[in-house]
């Protein structure tokens, strides 16, 4: 085996994903692979063995893949398994200070005293704002600024010592270290674009069977709520009210378009293990779209029940796959009263899908915690040689 390597684990409602970056050029994949499992649901997993297998599945291919061996392991915490507490941190000096990283790192830790929590552990700390002692508030670490005083509105988002203790578990037996951070976090730091978290958003990660809400501004999350429903829902009440296998319910929502206005005889075609089906738009629309309404009704009841007032012009930044069917992003518009979107990032090649947010925010954060190789010399030569060689043949 060569070298100890260190990766990421996205873990969505019904799939769990290893993936690692390289080291040298930061928009490139050296692995990624996938395992399906039972998920979750209520903040509880729905059978910790299937878990496991799937974990070990993953680990087992990507040393097969990778000859290497993994150190760490960046385990990703869904919005089900945490919770997010706001308060006010400050430090005062007995004359005046020029602020240092350091002191804005004491500054947190000084908030953090969730160490003997019997329920919750620490995941991240993140600023909302600082305030200088002139009074004045600021988005940016005051680092160089002369001052008598410091104080920050923090963000701490707290994950289960349940879903801690799972995975802990699971790197003892595989002799891994995993470390945590939450999703959501991770998603809103490196997968949004900087100008929507100043103004204020709703990310609204929704998934096969999850939906995490939260209201966000500057780095920090304000209040975060999540409930168990997504894309599995919808095809599950298609293969109920049908009668039909559910796998069958489940390809067919990936064709559905709410926004259609179908004739009586319109039909969505869908083949399945070798056999054609024909369904009726209008009967399955119907269907979804009853479903669709109620995860949105879900989360215009987190926003209306947040403890901070969220304007109404606030966006909301839709990602995860439970609500990319058509017309999904339209009647959660009409539902909540807030424009809504789809989030894409673009920093990895590959990955610029509203369900790929989570994973591209948990890379894109472990890049920012690892020192990572400069492009060697003769690299850069080979590159400028290939855009002079392709300038020429233009």
């Amino acid at each position: 085996m060569g070298a100890k390597k260190l990766a990421v684990l996205d873990v969505g409602s019904d799939v769990i994903t290893l993936a690692m970056q390289d080291s040298r050029y930061h928009d490139n994949l050296l692995f990624k692979a996938s395992a399906e499992y039972e998920g979750y649901q209520d903040g509880k997993f729905l059978d910790l063995e299937n878990l496991y297998n799937a974990v070990v599945g993953l680990v087992k291919k990507y040393k097969d893949t990778t000859f290497c061996e993994l150190k760490e392991l960046i385990v990703g915490v869904p919005a089900e398994f945490t919770t997010v507490i706001c308060k006010t941190v400050h430090s005062d000096y007995s004359q005046p200070h020029k602020i240092t990283q350091r002191d804005i790192d004491m500054l947190f830790e000084q908030g953090n005293t969730y160490g003997s929590n019997p329920d919750y552990f620490a995941l991240n700390c993140s600023p909302v704002y600082y305030v200088l002692d002139n009074g004045k508030r600021t988005p940016e670490a005051p680092v160089g600024q002369i001052t008598k005083g410091l104080a920050s509105f923090a963000s701490y988002v707290l994950g289960e010592k349940y879903y801690q203790e799972v995975f802990d578990a699971f790197g003892q037996a595989l002799g891994i270290k995993f470390l945590y951070t939450s999703s959501l976090l991770a998603e809103l730091m490196f997968a949004i674009p900087i100008e929507a978290r100043d103004e204020g958003i709703i990310l609204v990660d929704s998934g096969y069977i999850s939906t995490g809400v939260a209201y966000a501004k500057g780095d920090g999350i304000l209040y975060s709520r999540a409930f168990s429903l997504g894309s599995g829902n919808v095809a599950g009440d298609i293969a109920i009210c049908l009668e039909i296998p559910f796998e069958i319910a489940l390809e067919l929502t990936k064709k559905l378009n709410l926004n259609l206005e179908p004739e009586a005889g319109d039909v969505y075609t869908l083949t399945h293990g070798g056999e054609t089906y024909n369904f009726n738009i209008r009967d399955i629309n119907e269907i979804a779209a009853c479903r669709v309404q109620d995860i949105a009704e879900q989360i215009k009841r987190v926003i209306e029940s947040s403890t901070y007032e969220i304007p109404e012009n606030t966006r909301i930044l839709l990602t995860g796959s439970g609500l990319t069917i058509g017309g999904a992003r339209e009647i959660v518009e009409k539902v909540t009263g807030h424009r809504a979107s789809y989030n894409v990032s673009e920093a990895i090649l590959n990955l610029n899908k509203p369900g790929n947010c989570s994973l591209v925010g948990l890379l894109l954060y472990q890049r920012s915690k690892l020192p990572y190789k400069a492009e060697s010399k003769l690299n850069q030569w080979i590159k400028k040689l290939h855009a002079w060689t392709s300038g020429r043949k233009k």
